[in-house]
């Protein structure tokens, strides 16, 4: 079994960084692309594993109160997964699409003894059909039509001025099972 680690993650913006907690199966250094002022700008995302933790049960609450990138009328709005169907102890992380179609999807994990969770967004276009594709998180190849670049308002002030960060994971956010399965 691959554990799934919570992370430090330093993306450097060319002239300035920022550090960010991210969750990813391995160390590693990937590209990513960030937009700051409404301008996508190549990234280089370095990583280095902190802590493994298994998946833990979390509740509605828990669930809500982690997530640090959004604002309070869009958590009340967000659609909970079934938390009684889910096997928490076959998952690294918790991750779900909007079933009613829109483009937004969530993540948590654990950090330390804490759930930290953040809204992604799906590209509203795809990459170019009979491709191949590789999601960060679980690092499967699989048809470009499976992957999508998701991208995550950043916290704070410079969520709210726009400043994104997003990299290719699988559609359906349900990577956590792929790892298993490696």
């Amino acid at each position: 079994v691959l554990p799934f680690c919570s992370c430090w993650t330093r993306a450097d913006y060319g002239s300035s960084t920022a550090s960010v907690t991210w969750v990813t199966p391995l160390s590693h250094t990937m590209s990513a692309v960030t937009t700051v002022a409404n301008r996508v700008h190549p990234i280089r995302v370095e990583t280095r594993v902190v802590r493994c933790r298994p998946m833990r049960e979390l509740t509605a609450e828990q669930i809500r109160g982690s997530i640090v990138n959004a604002t309070e009328a869009e958590i009340e709005r967000m659609p909970l997964p079934g938390l009684y169907e889910t096997l928490w102890d076959e998952r690294e992380y918790l991750g779900w699409r909007d079933p009613d179609g829109s483009p937004r999807g969530y993540i948590v994990h654990w950090v330390d003894d804490r759930p930290v969770g953040f809204m992604v967004r799906a590209a509203s276009s795809t990459l170019r059909p009979g491709i191949g594709a590789m999601c960060s998180f679980c690092h499967t190849p699989q048809p470009s039509t499976q992957v999508l670049m998701f991208s995550a308002p950043k916290g704070g002030a410079a969520g709210r001025d726009g400043n994104t960060i997003g990299t290719y994971l699988c559609a359906d956010l349900a990577c956590s099972m792929m790892i298993r399965m490696l």
